[in-house]
């Protein structure tokens, strides 16, 4: 299986990302999609004035690190089950919520913006909201297909609906 780096080169990752793997497959493309909004977001924060725009870029060196966990956690996720599928979809949770977060976050940046800079705000949101879309289909196809090995699911069934819900329809965050 190929090793999913985030420290290679690009090239490399969309090699691995192409290749005939399981992973990397949506999950970590959707992870690093996140890190590139969030990235996004520290830069509009600054041109905003916030007084704490590395909080962003914080966000996005996560969401980078986790694009590379979860390439290399998914396969001993869905071979044990248990306790090791319960970790990953925690995992995936908390990134799932922290895209959320990212999205009020730049609802909120948006009107601070210099007018030049908002369509830069608007592909932000857009690649937030399709990649925390992405992370909550992931979550729930394998909260599905893993959960007569996880019993009980209910409390990690209940935060992925609560975040379809969120999600749900266009322009939603």
């Amino acid at each position: 299986m190929p090793q999913t780096d985030t420290d290679r080169p690009l090239g490399d990752w969309i090699a691995a990302l192409a290749g005939s793997s399981p992973t990397p497959a949506g999950g970590a493309l959707a992870l690093v999609t996140l890190a590139g909004a969030a990235a996004l977001a520290a830069k509009l924060a600054r041109l905003a004035g916030d007084h704490d725009p590395d909080r962003h870029r914080e966000r996005a060196d996560r969401f980078l690190r986790a694009a590379g966990d979860d390439a290399r956690g998914y396969g001993p996720a869905a071979r044990r089950g248990g306790a090791a599928a319960r970790a990953f979809l925690g995992q995936g949770l908390a990134q799932a919520e922290a895209a959320v977060a990212l999205l009020d976050d730049l609802a909120g940046l948006g009107p601070r913006v210099p007018a030049p800079a908002r369509p830069d705000v608007t592909a932000a949101a857009g690649l937030a909201r399709e990649g925390a879309r992405v992370l909550v289909a992931n979550l729930r196809a394998n909260l599905d297909a893993w959960a007569p090995r996880l019993a009980p699911a209910g409390p990690l069934a209940e935060r992925v609906a609560g975040l379809e819900a969120r999600l749900a329809g266009p322009g939603t965050g």
